[in-house]
């Protein structure tokens, strides 16, 4: 039976209120979405500078080297910003809509159609 015989059966059905007309056409595909524009989604205190006290000279093994180091190893972890993902705008349809996404997009982005 041809794809198009199936759907004028499930029409007819549909029609004569054996068939829910909504269950009879549902289908999913894939597609690709142009994107419009992105925008990552930053954590972390970018805007607050790292902690600038300097542990000088005084450390219990009298190694000013060591202190300058673990310093400067440890006191700017949590204020550099990360990106955590992408908020991404794309057309479909002629509509606009957005998402979130994990990666930085690039002129295209995937997407899932759902038709009920």
């Amino acid at each position: 039976m041809s794809f198009k015989n199936c759907h004028l059966i499930a029409l007819a059905m549909a029609l004569s209120g054996l068939v829910n007309c909504s269950e009879a056409f549902a289908a999913e595909f894939y597609d690709r979405a142009t994107v419009v524009s992105s925008e990552p989604l930053i954590s972390g205190n970018g805007d607050a500078p790292c902690a600038d006290t300097n542990p000088g000279s005084a450390t219990r093994d009298g190694s000013a080297l060591t202190a300058m180091l673990a310093w400067d190893l440890t006191s700017c972890e949590t204020d550099r910003p990360v990106i955590d993902g992408y908020r991404v705008f794309y057309e479909y349809d002629n509509q606009v809509f957005s998402t979130l996404v994990g990666e930085k997009p690039g002129l295209t982005i995937p997407i899932k159609i759902n038709i009920h």
